[in-house]
C-alpha cells in the first residue's frame, strides 16, 4: 500500500525535489521531473555510481520511510485515505528534509551536519509524522472484551521481522553490533563516521533512552502498536547527537571524504550542528 504512491511521487517529481542540483537550500526544483536528463547527468559526489542507480537506491529509502509511517496506524486507517496521505506526506515532508541533508545545496549539508543513512530524514521525521497521525486517528477499537487484544501476540512474526531487518541492512550498517532494531536506528546513520567500539556506546545509550521513552506514549495514551515513536524519534535523536561526539575524520577519509569530526576529534561544534538538524526536523 505504501509503495504504490511512493513510486509515483519519486518518479514524477520526488527525486527532482530532493536531489536536483539547481535547487535552493530548502528544496530542489523540477529539473529532473519524470527523470528528465537523469541519464546525462554526471555521477553524484564525484563517484562512479550512475545517477540512475542513485535514484533507485533512494527510492528504497523513501519506501522504507512510508512503510514505517503506515505501520504506525495499523488497524485504524482505511487504505485509500492512507494512500492519499502518503502521497501528500512524501511530497510536502520527505522531499524537503531529504534535500536538506543529502542534496549538494541543502542547508543542513552546508552546515556540515552528518547523516550517513537517514537518521533524521527517515527515523525522526517518520516517527514524528506517525505520532501526529496517531493522535488524529485515535486508538484502535477492541473487537472483543479481551483487554489485552492490542498487545503483541505473535512472537514468531516479531522474530522473523527482526531477522529480515537485520540481514536486509547487514551490509549497509553496523547494526549487527546491537542485535536489535533500536541499535539499527541509532548507529545506521553514524556507520559512515563512528568506529566499531563507539557503536557499542550508541547501542547502550540508544536502548536505554528508548526503553524509558516508551513511557511517553503510555502517559499520553497513544496507541502505537510498533513503538514507532520511542524507537525512531528517541533512538534517532540519540544517534544524531552521538554522531556529533563520536564521528571521526579517518573513517570517511577512507572514501576520500573530509569532515571535521566530532568532540573526540576536537570539533565540539559538530554536536551543535547535529542538534540543530534534529530539532528542525522534529519541528
Amino acid at each position: 500500500m505504501s509503495a504504490a504512491p511512493v513510486d509515483y511521487v519519486w518518479f514524477l517529481f520526488g527525486y527532482s525535489l530532493s536531489f536536483s542540483r539547481s535547487g535552493s537550500a530548502s528544496i530542489g526544483d523540477l529539473a529532473h521531473i519524470t527523470l528528465k536528463n537523469i541519464l546525462n547527468e554526471s555521477p553524484i559526489n564525484k563517484t562512479t555510481i550512475p545517477t540512475i542507480a542513485y535514484y533507485l537506491f533512494h527510492l528504497m529509502f523513501i519506501a522504507a520511510a512510508t512503510k514505517a509511517l503506515t505501520g504506525a496506524v495499523s488497524e485504524r486507517a482505511r487504505m485509500w485515505p492512507t494512500t492519499i496521505f502518503t502521497f501528500i506526506w512524501c511530497t510536502l515532508v520527505y522531499n524537503f528534509v531529504s534535500h536538506w541533508i543529502w542534496s549538494q545545496n541543502g542547508w543542513a549539508r552546508s552546515l556540515c551536519s552528518l547523516d550517513y543513512a537517514g537518521g533524521v530524514p527517515i527515523h525522526i521525521q517518520v516517527a514524528t509524522s506517525s505520532l501526529a497521525y496517531n493522535l488524529l486517528l485515535g486508538k484502535r477499537r477492541a473487537t472483543t472484551n479481551n483487554t489485552s487484544i492490542h498487545k503483541p501476540h505473535n512472537i514468531n512474526n516479531v522474530f522473523m521481522r527482526t531477522i529480515l531487518i537485520w540481514f536486509g541492512w547487514f551490509g549497509f550498517s553496523m547494526e549487527f553490533c546491537m542485535g536489535s532494531t533500536v541499535g539499527l536506528v541509532c548507529i545506521r546513520p553514524g556507520s559512515g563516521y563512528a568506529s566499531i567500539p563507539a557503536s557499542l556506546v550508541f547501542g547502550i545509550f540508544g536502548s536505554t533512552f528508548v526503553y524509558f521513552g516508551r513511557t511517553i506514549t503510555t502517559i499520553l495514551h497513544i496507541d502505537d502498536p510498533f513503538d514507532i515513536f520511542a524507537q525512531h524519534v528517541i533512538g534517532g535523536s540519540v544517534g544524531c547527537i552521538l554522531r556529533g561526539i563520536f564521528a571521526q575524520k579517518y573513517i570517511p577519509e577512507l572514501d576520500e571524504i573530509t569532515i571535521c569530526g566530532g568532540w573526540i576529534d576536537g570539533c565540539w561544534k559538530q554536536a551543535t550542528h547535529q542538534l540543530v538538524f534534529a530539532s528542525a526536523d522534529f519541528a
